[in-house]
């Protein structure tokens, strides 16, 4: 495995992996997983906020909150 990833090796395996998905539920879960996967190769910079960017677009729209989404904010302190 190279040290970087390659942005066309990960659409790949992110659309062969939504496009398994036998049904809603798992996608949302295999969505939220690739999510904070690419999420984490971005804070540490092994891909472009354009490579983020354009991977993100493959996912489907989540009928739930993204806890991906609560992780980049930060946690309410005052809860």
């Amino acid at each position: 495995m190279s040290d970087k990833p390659k942005y066309n090796d990960l659409k790949k395996r992110i659309e062969e992996h939504l496009a398994w998905c036998p049904d809603s539920n798992t996608l949302e879960d295999v969505t939220i997983a690739w999510d904070g996967y690419i999420a984490a190769l971005l804070e540490w910079s092994l891909i472009s906020i354009d490579e983020h960017d354009a991977l993100q677009a493959l996912f489907p729209k989540l009928s739930r909150n993204n806890p991906v989404i609560q992780i980049f904010l930060g946690v309410d302190e005052d809860k």
